[in-house]
Formats: C-alpha cells, sequence, structure tokens
C-alpha cells in the first residue's frame, strides 16, 4: 500500500508519501525535493496502511498514520517533529479527519475519536 496526501502548512503546501515499508516521507512539489528527514515506520514489518491530514485547532497541521500491524496512530507534527503514539488495538484500514475528529476503519468496523495533544 502507498499513500499520498497533501500537507498545508504555514508558507506552503508540501506533498506526503507513505511507503510498504511504513516510512513517511515529506516532498516540496515545486522542486520534486524531500523536505526533512521523514517519518520512519512505525515498527519492524509496519506497513503503512492509511494516513490522513488534519489541522488542529490552535495547533496547525498534522499528519496521521495508521497500519495494520502496528495496532496504533501515529500523529506526526511535521513543523515541529512531535509524533505522538495512539495505542489502538485494532488494525486500521483507513483514516478520515476534519479538525480534531478522526474516523478510524479498521479490522472489525469503525470508530470515532478526538485528538487531544
Amino acid at each position: 500500500m502507498a499513500a499520498v496526501a497533501a500537507v498545508p502548512l504555514r508558507d506552503r503546501t508540501l506533498l506526503a508519501t507513505g511507503d510498504r515499508n511504513g516510512v513517511v516521507m515529506l516532498w516540496d512539489p515545486a522542486t520534486g525535493a524531500p523536505v526533512g528527514d521523514g517519518l520512519p515506520p512505525d515498527g519492524p514489518g509496519s506497513s503503512l496502511t492509511a494516513m490522513a491530514v488534519t489541522t488542529l485547532p490552535g495547533r496547525g497541521t498534522v499528519l496521521l498514520t495508521g497500519s495494520k500491524q502496528g495496532r496504533s496512530l501515529r500523529v506526526w507534527e511535521p513543523e515541529t517533529g512531535t509524533v505522538q503514539h495512539i495505542d489502538l488495538d485494532v488494525a486500521v484500514t483507513c483514516l478520515a479527519a476534519a479538525g480534531s475528529e478522526v474516523i478510524v476503519g479498521h479490522d472489525c468496523g469503525v470508530f470515532g475519536l478526538s485528538l487531544t495533544m
């Protein structure tokens, strides 16, 4: 599974890509060059299965990633490098987000959660 998302930041919009190895990279669409070091995999063998972007009120843009093997949600703030791990105990299959509200699709259904960072 590979995933792509637009990441709107204060001064520009970047593209995020996630690969089968679980690595997430940011790219400058104007130059095609990578931006920063990216986000390493959640764990060994933890391929990325879902990615979404949202803007948290008063916080800025965050990139959400999930995996079937990692059974968790990662919340990455690209501008600060901060990463929060939220254990879910389900295999994440898809994500959708608006503001601080996140919908998580998983191997047994769907649920919502509110991000508080």
